[in-house]
């Protein structure tokens, strides 16, 4: 079985604003930089590592759920962000989380 990570999208001030899961996070970097989400996102941070396929979607909601959607750009409690976050939602904070940063 593959091991996943789960990853945060920060903001320029460095305030996690999204999170997901990924096989890959060079190439989920990659993605989200090509999709309207370079608008915002400024770097990729590790919230956990060595995720087994089988967890990660548990995992990340776990992670979704202790950020508090609300202050997250996802779209649901499991993942799905909006490739343009509405303006009242980029105007939220959220304490920055310590991980591996993939600028």
């Amino acid at each position: 079985m593959k091991s996943c990570i789960i990853y945060g999208l920060t903001d320029q001030r460095g305030f996690v604003r999204y999170v997901g899961k990924t096989i890959n996070p060079q190439r989920r970097w990659a993605a989200h930089k090509r999709r309207g989400d370079k608008d915002w996102a400024a770097s990729m941070v590790i919230l956990q590592k060595d995720v087994t396929e089988g967890c990660a979607a548990s995992a990340e909601k776990k992670w979704i759920s202790l950020l508090g959607r609300e202050n997250l750009f996802n779209k649901t409690g499991g993942g799905a962000a909006w490739a343009n976050p509405p303006s009242n939602k980029i105007e939220k904070t959220l304490p920055w989380v310590p991980g591996s940063d993939l600028r």
